[in-house]
């Protein structure tokens, strides 16, 4: 028994390393949100919701991946790094789109100026 419970155990692990393997990434932080709630443990949902957040930041869709690490933080786990991580890396990115916003409307608006 403790040879099947290991070796599906280990199926599980290299199925979250394998890309078409990976939970799908929900349509929503809220969706995200409630199908994390249907999970039985908080590390399961810290977890789930992680994966989550990371997906929505992978595809540069980072008010949704703030709100899910906000989420893990204040009513999940308080500690999560991953989480933190995830918020903090998500606002870098969104003060450099900002940035660039404006270098782009400064160059434009000089340009008109001329």
């Amino acid at each position: 028994m403790k040879k099947v419970s290991y070796l599906v155990a280990m199926l599980l692990m290299v199925c979250f390393l394998l890309p078409g393997c990976s939970p799908k990434k929900a349509e929503s932080s809220k969706e995200a949100i409630e199908t994390a709630k249907s999970m039985k443990t908080p590390e399961q949902q810290a977890n789930y919701l992680n994966k989550q957040a990371q997906a929505f930041f992978k595809s540069k869709e980072y008010n949704e991946a703030i709100k899910i690490a906000q989420h893990v933080l204040s009513q999940v786990d308080k500690e999560s790094e991953n989480a933190k991580k995830i918020i903090e890396d998500s606002k870098k990115q969104l003060q450099a789109k900002v940035k660039n916003a404006v270098d782009d409307a400064s160059k434009k608006l000089k340009n008109l100026v001329k």
